[in-house]
């Protein structure tokens, strides 16, 4: 069975995101055992889950456990939890998925450079 590699991830993420404005940034924790390009360490058979990390844009609720079955549709192999971001008390390295502040500045910054050309 072939397992989730950063880049399925991503995508997931990525096509996940439009349809999910409560959403402000999406976060991968990865577990030790997984490769970048999916493969499980040697003698590792134990289902590995994949762990995203939201951060909910003010004041929105977020369905954790829906996105988690949105993801895992979209996603071979392992399961999909899906968690609140926990502020300064996080104690996972995190990876930055995708970010509406990001986008936004991105399109605001292209709009601006339109003008001037």
């Amino acid at each position: 069975m072939r397992h989730a590699a950063i880049l399925d991830v991503l995508r997931a993420v990525k096509d996940l995101a439009n349809t999910h404005p409560e959403v402000a940034a999406w976060w991968y924790a990865p577990a030790r055992r997984l490769r970048l390009l999916g493969q499980r360490v040697r003698g590792s058979a134990e289902a590995l889950p994949l762990e995203i990390v939201v951060e909910p844009a003010a004041p929105a609720a977020v369905d954790c456990d829906g996105l988690a079955s949105e993801l895992g549709r979209s996603l071979p192999g392992d399961s999909v939890t899906v968690r609140l971001h926990r502020g300064a008390a996080e104690e996972k390295r995190l990876f930055r998925l995708k970010s509406r502040e990001a986008l936004a500045a991105a399109e605001s910054s292209v709009g601006h450079v339109a003008q001037y050309r």
